[in-house]
């Protein structure tokens, strides 16, 4: 049986397939405006590379795993959607951290952050409920501003997420899934339970402005393997170095999955070598990402190309 690991990047589209005793790599350009035709291009060019078509290697395929620079080249670029805020009043521009949050003006505009009255306690128990008039007019001038999604974050929500819940029910019951006007929300607590409050929220900020065309290329191109021929579901690579399906998988998770992976085979490759310390870098079409490994540690910092 055959794995397949490709990883797709600004420029460079890249597979590793192997059958457990060969191995072949192949190159392809990335296709920016759709990233499947490129995913579909590297599958071709790897089964070329054992000599028989795309159907006959997919089939006999055990493992397909893709990590991708989708999410991070995003960020880069600026060029997610308008995303909309919910905090708890008196946050809107730090965004429960220390000054103005660096989010603002970035990825979620100023004008796109309201703050409702609520309070849930340090130790978890609801103080004030959130007011439905208050999170639906809310709602209302955000998605009037262009909101294509909506991010939830709210003090102590990690001890007690009752308002963030309680303001999602408001939401979905004035607008419902089926209305074309219905935007979809994401609460902090579900997309990153940390009792941090500003990374909690920037946490859900990034995700909602990464979340819907990581979803659309990434189903699309599970569709694209499976038309193909493959019967499994496609893995997608988190940075942490594990995987799982695509809708397992939150695009937070996705992003720099492909130099943290790439990080943790240079510290394996510095064992096997016996160098304690290695710096690799990875030089792409659009970031710049380099690494600093010891055999018992990685670190990773990106920069723009």
């Amino acid at each position: 049986m055959y794995t397949i690991d490709i990883d797709i990047g600004g420029t460079f589209t890249d597979g590793f397939f192997t059958d457990g005793q060969e191995a072949r790599t192949v190159k392809v350009l990335t296709t920016p405006h759709d990233i499947t035709e490129c995913f579909v291009n590297c599958v071709e060019e790897g089964s070329r590379a054992f000599g028989m078509g795309p159907r006959q290697l997919l089939r006999r395929t055990s493992v397909a795993r893709l990590s991708t620079t989708v999410g991070t080249n995003m960020l880069v670029q600026h060029n997610g959607p308008k995303v909309g805020l919910l905090v708890t009043r008196g946050n809107e521009e730090t965004l429960y951290g220390s000054g103005r949050a660096p989010i603002l003006g970035e990825y979620v505009a100023e004008d796109m952050v309201v703050g409702v009255d609520e309070e849930v306690d340090g130790d978890g128990r609801l103080v004030r409920e959130v007011d439905k008039q208050e999170v639906l007019e809310g709602i209302r001038r955000l998605v009037g501003a262009g909101a294509r999604m909506i991010a939830v974050s709210l003090r102590n929500a990690w001890r007690n997420p009752h308002n963030e819940r309680r303001a999602r029910e408001y939401v979905r019951e004035r607008y419902p899934v089926h209305y074309l006007r219905s935007v979809p929300m994401q609460l902090g607590t579900e997309v990153s339970h940390v009792s941090s409050d500003d990374l909690r929220t920037n946490s859900v900020a990034i995700n909602s402005y990464i979340h819907s065309e990581m979803a659309r290329a990434l189903y699309r191109a599970e569709d694209r393997l499976r038309e193909a021929g493959y019967e499994r579901p496609l893995l997608i690579v988190h940075a942490s170095g594990g995987n799982a399906r695509v809708a397992k998988t939150v695009a937070l998770h996705t992003l720099s999955s492909g130099p943290a992976v790439a990080a943790r085979g240079a510290a394996k490759m510095a064992s096997i070598l016996g160098l304690d310390r290695v710096v690799t870098a990875d030089m792409g079409g659009r970031a710049w990402t380099w690494r600093w490994s010891r055999t018992t540690s990685t670190s990773s910092t990106p920069s723009p190309g």
